[in-house]
């Protein structure tokens, strides 16, 4: 297959909830395709009633199946999926939780009735049934820091595979900083970090920081790929005053500290920023042709349309034209490889605007790199 397909996973009104965002997918051990999502049960808000849920594929994306509860706190807010396939086929997952009466501004001005707590779970059979989720809120930030805004992703983890490293869970997240109290509390210092995990998911560190510096970096959600030097590149959201590129860094010691942080020269987005996706696609080390790593987002810098997919040959140095998969109103995203060697992206799409639904792409890397007039 070369073309692209596209599936509906998630649609607005569906199953008694208003909205679906903050999509996820990766694919188990076993082949299934396993889609998260927050299912926001009154609104498209990012707070109140959001409880987190996934749906199965067995077929490569054809079909889905029925919604399958992974978290809920009645009526407060929890989601913000956070996926990792380990090599011994258990499924790792990180999510956030906050008071559902209270949104990200009163969070960020300390005025929220609760801190935005971080929580831990897993499955060992492929993401049918999931351990109870673990509050791992200590372990997920600094002591004596003052952290208000906290998310973990959104999309999928990545796991260590080589170096000295080899085996940590890598968790990409971000936070708001007011240990150092500033005048305008939306004005505080935005921050991507990681979590990583050396023990298979019993205990979790907070690593490396990518913080703002000025008013052109603020970095913010974020993904994480490894390099097949054994680096690992963080790319994330670029939240500042104006339209800048993407922001990115990299690590020398598996996530525990980053170098400077830079633009991503030629990843675009629109001001304010938007979340976007890294997937190591094929590595010659580990046996393929050639290095893929792939980068997904809504590339236009007039609002959030344009969910375009690139390619980076070069370890994330330089990034090519991509494709245009929905060019429309479009949002969040996440990628995960095939066992056919397909691509598979779930994102946020519409007609209107960009949360009406959460729709499934496979295409192939011949129709990726096909030569169009996007």
């Amino acid at each position: 297959m070369s073309e692209l397909s596209q599936t509906i996973v998630f649609n607005q009104g569906d199953d008694g909830y208003d909205t679906f965002r903050i999509p996820a997918i990766v694919t188990a051990a076993n082949g299934d395709l396993l889609a998260f999502a927050e299912a926001r049960k009154k609104s498209d808000r990012d707070n109140g009633d959001i409880d987190l849920v996934l749906k199965r594929s067995t077929d490569g994306g054809t079909t889905w199946s029925g919604l399958q509860m992974v978290g809920e706190l009645g009526d407060h807010t929890y989601g913000n999926p956070t996926p990792i396939v380990a090599g011994d086929g258990v499924i790792h997952l990180l999510t956030t939780s906050n008071v559902g009466a209270d949104g990200k501004q009163r969070i960020r001005e300390g005025a929220s009735k609760d801190i935005r707590r971080v929580h831990y779970q897993k499955s060992a059979d492929h993401g049918v049934t999931w351990r109870a989720p673990v509050e791992i809120t200590a372990q997920a930030t600094h002591a004596g820091a003052v952290w208000r805004w906290y998310a973990t992703g959104p999309g999928h983890g990545i796991q260590l595979r080589r170096g000295p490293h080899a085996g940590r869970l890598i968790a990409p997240c971000n936070h708001s900083d007011h240990t150092t109290p500033a005048d305008d509390p939306q004005e505080a210092t935005n921050c991507a970090h990681v979590l990583y995990s050396d023990d298979a998911g019993a205990t979790w560190h907070v690593g490396g920081m990518l913080p703002t510096n000025g008013k052109t970096i603020r970095p913010w959600e974020s993904s994480a790929v490894e390099l097949t030097d054994g680096r690992v590149h963080v790319n994330a959201r670029n939240q500042p005053i104006g339209a800048y590129p993407r922001v990115g860094a990299y690590s020398d010691d598996g996530g525990e500290s980053f170098g400077a942080v830079t633009h991503a020269a030629g990843l675009i987005e629109s001001r304010g920023g938007v979340q976007g996706a890294l997937l190591r696609y094929s590595a010659a080390d580990a046996g393929d042709a050639g290095n893929r790593i792939l980068f997904s987002n809504p590339a236009s810098l007039e609002a959030r349309q344009r969910m375009t997919v690139r390619s980076s040959f070069d370890e994330t140095q330089l990034w090519n034209r991509g494709r245009v998969i929905w060019p429309g109103p479009a949002g969040y995203s996440d990628m995960t490889k095939l066992p056919d060697g397909a691509i598979g992206l779930l994102y946020e799409n519409g007609d209107t605007k960009y949360s009406q639904r959460l729709t499934f792409a496979r295409f192939t890397v011949e129709w990726l790199d096909a030569k169009t007039a996007d």
